[in-house]
This record gives structure tokens, sequence and C-alpha cells, in this order.
């Protein structure tokens, strides 16, 4: 949604990835999503954010070094106890993290995939002082969401993202993309929803297999270029050079 009025009454709302956190931020604030998001997000709707949403879950971002703009730092929605820091170095990396035991209301039971690419860290200050990831504060669930123990191809130990949820709050943070291209990780948390809200399950049937999707639709994409395109003399050009 671009506007406020078609927010509507979500059982989720998801803030993605941006290649600028601090400028969407300031547009999201200036047409008054930004509020709609905290209100429902403090009336049991579900709110995840990705990456350059996961920033703006927090308290502030700081940008001292004008890494993304001219702000040197800016007030967040405030859902999560949470700093960022931009900085000049870019993460990038394909990766694999499991799902801390206990950071979810559902069970998800294998690895995810997904890809971070990002700039800075973001500090979670309810777990700054203490060796646990997990912490409970007034009936409310607050945990380190992610173990991510490989990036690239090198087998690390690193703590990604947040979850608190309770009753009538539900909030996740990471700064793993494509998580939701994680069957088991996905079907899991549509069935959460469906039965925290009250909703009537769809009839069962054999499901998304989200790698086989994406695969078809790289056969689609080549389909249409070999059809396009003059293949033989594109490899004689190939063979030239």
């Amino acid at each position: 949604v671009k506007d406020v009025n078609d927010i509507g009454s979500p059982d989720i709302i998801i803030i993605p990835g941006t290649k600028g956190t601090i400028n969407d931020l300031k547009f999201i604030k200036d047409n008054g999503m930004a509020d709609v998001i905290i209100d429902k997000a403090n009336n049991g709707c579900m709110v995840i954010g990705i990456c350059g949403g996961y920033q703006m879950l927090g308290k502030e971002i700081r940008d001292p070094l004008r890494v993304e703009s001219n702000e040197d730092r800016i007030s967040g929605l405030g859902l999560i106890n949470a700093i960022t820091d931009f900085a000049p170095e870019k993460v990038t990396h394909q990766s694999r993290a499991k799902i801390m035991p206990g950071s979810l209301p559902f069970e998800v039971n294998r690895e995810l995939t997904g890809y971070e690419i990002h700039m800075g860290t973001t500090k979670l200050l309810d777990f700054a002082d203490n060796g646990h990831n997990c912490i409970y504060d007034t009936g409310t669930k607050i945990s380190m969401f992610l173990k991510i123990v490989k990036r690239s191809s090198k087998n690390v130990d690193i703590n990604d993202g947040i979850s608190i949820f309770s009753k009538n709050r539900f909030i996740i943070g990471s700064y793993l993309h494509g998580i939701f291209d994680n069957d088991d990780f996905r079907s899991g948390l549509i069935r959460y929803l469906v039965n925290r809200n009250g909703k009537q399950p769809v009839a069962a049937t054999a499901g998304i297999n989200s790698l086989n999707e994406k695969e078809e639709g790289y056969k689609r994409l080549e389909k249409i270029v070999r059809e396009s395109l003059d293949m033989d003399r594109i490899y004689k050009i190939l063979n030239k050079k």
C-alpha cells in the first residue's frame, strides 16, 4: 500500500527492505502510515520488518557519516527497543539460519535460507547487558529471532533479529531477506494467524513449493527470451568474441 487509507484491517503488516531506509521512513511518517502501523501493532496486528523495515521498527536510526542520507539521525517507529547505526561497509551474503528456540509460537523444523544485503548494524538494547537470548516482560516474550549459521561459504554463529509476542502483540524484525520463500516458515505463520484470529482455514491443498515455483518462473522467462530473440545470431556473436 502507498496510502494510509489502503491499509484497512489486516492480520499482518510487512515492512519490506528498501534502498533508502531513512527517506522511506520519513515518507511513511509524513503520510501518516507510521502512526497507523504503530497503532495496529499495539492492538494485535502482527508486524514483520525485513532489513530496512527491521531498522525502522527500532527507536532510532543513526547515520553520522551520511552514508544514506543528509540526516544524522531519525527516530524510528519505537516498536522494538533497538538502535541502528549505519556504516560504509555493506554486508552481502547468501545465508542460512536457524529459528531461535522459543522465538515463535509455532513450529519451524527446517533451517531458513535467504540473503543479507544491508549497511549498518542494529543493537538490541534489551539484550545488551545479559547473556540470554530470551526475556519476559509483563507477559510478553522477547527473544532473539534467528541464529545465522552460514554466510556465503563460511560457517558462522551470529544472532539476528528479534521476536516479540504475547496475547495481543506480535512483532518480528530480521535482516534475512527471503524468509517467506521458506515453505515451512510461511505455512506455519499462516496457520498461526488463522487460528489466532479465529478465521476459517482454507481447504487442505498440496501447498506451494517456492523453489519449484521459482524454477518454473525461470523456465517461462527462458522460453520467452528464446522465442523473442535470434539465438543463432547471438551464439555466432558470442563465438566471434
